[in-house]
């Protein structure tokens, strides 16, 4: 994450930003928030088995997964995993139909 997205997030005293999956996990358990922004790449577990098992401890909240990343096997896993939703760093969010997968923005 760049320094200044984490900064104004960590600026927000409803959001907490962790550095790795398992943080990212307890926080969840801790907190049990409606909302996960979910990366892939990050140390140890890593953002699909973080989901994973965020969608077996908390099947109501929804995870999103926010990454450079757009083959269609990284999508099929977090998918698989239990991401319900799945946005490219730097998208465009004002026009879903200029994702790479338009369907997976209106989830």
């Amino acid at each position: 994450m760049s320094a200044p997205t984490r900064g104004v997030l960590e600026g927000d005293p409803t959001i907490d930003v962790v550095a790795d999956g398992a943080a990212g996990i307890e926080a969840a358990r801790r907190h049990r928030p409606h909302v996960v922004v979910m990366d892939l790449q990050m140390p140890g577990i890593g953002g699909i088995a973080a989901t994973r098992q965020l969608s077996t401890l908390l099947p109501d909240a929804a995870v999103l997964v926010l990454t450079m990343y757009y083959d269609d096997d990284t999508v099929y896993a977090a998918i698989q995993a239990g991401a319900r939703g799945y946005v490219l760093k730097g998208a465009d969010l004002t026009d879903g139909r200029r994702l790479p997968y338009p369907d997976l923005a209106r989830t």
